[in-house]
């Protein structure tokens, strides 16, 4: 498996009697396998990192989902997305530079292939990715939901909101954008004006929204009015 690729791994949704992290965390902040914040890279031991995940917030990477071959192999999903982000023009930064990783299987019909540009995450202060034991973008948490109906559901990651768009009966969303919260909504605790934004992304005539906002490191689901 190659060195930039991000493991598609859901890190846990907090549950109502969870306990997280209060305030703004920084740039570089950890979080083990349960979803609890550990400290900043810079204050954890080498060998401890390689126990701790690290979720990158999702503003940072772009999404596209593309229809698989209803007779490709699972074992060829990962090769089938590598030629997709070098062949169709999905990635806008060169595939060589980018940490990425998919969701998805033959049986879905659909993948969700998802990136960033190793070069612009250590400008923003995350290095050395390869000594966590998993990297992943904060939505990820998002991947594996299954709706009975035409569903846009959104995940809440401290100051990074986001929306996913999915069909019904399958766990791979056909469009996904997140956005950071304004400084008046984090200051405010609310995230309404995000919301409306990521909103006017999608066509509603499609979808229902729900009305339910999951939250990763937080003690509860979070009512959108």
């Amino acid at each position: 498996m190659e060195s930039n690729l991000m493991e598609e791994h859901p890190d846990p949704i907090v549950p109502e009697d969870g306990e997280g992290p209060s305030g703004s965390l920084p740039a570089d902040a950890l979080v083990n396998n349960k979803g609890e914040w550990v400290a900043p890279s810079s204050e954890v031991p080498a060998a401890e990192l390689r126990e701790v995940v690290l979720r990158i917030p999702g503003e940072h990477f772009f999404c596209e989902t593309v229809e698989v071959p209803a007779n490709l192999d699972p074992e060829d999903l990962l090769p089938f997305a590598e030629q997709c982000l070098r062949e169709e023009g999905l990635s806008p930064f060169p595939v060589d530079q980018l940490a990425w990783g998919c969701h998805g299987q033959p049986e879905d019909g659909r993948v969700i292939i998802y990136g960033a540009s190793q070069v612009k995450l250590r400008q923003l202060g995350w290095q050395n990715l390869e000594v966590f034991r998993r990297v992943l973008p904060s939505f990820i948490s998002l991947f594996g939901k299954i709706f009975p109906k035409p569903t846009v559901a959104f995940l809440l990651h401290e100051e990074t909101l986001t929306a996913a768009a999915f069909e019904a009966h399958c766990s791979v969303p056909v469009k996904l954008f997140s956005l950071p919260l304004g400084e008046d909504e984090e200051a405010e605790g609310r995230f309404d004006e995000t919301r409306g934004k990521l909103l006017s992304l999608f066509n509603l005539e499609k979808y229902d929204v729900e009305t339910q906002v999951l939250a990763t490191g937080d003690v509860e689901r979070l009512s959108a009015g």
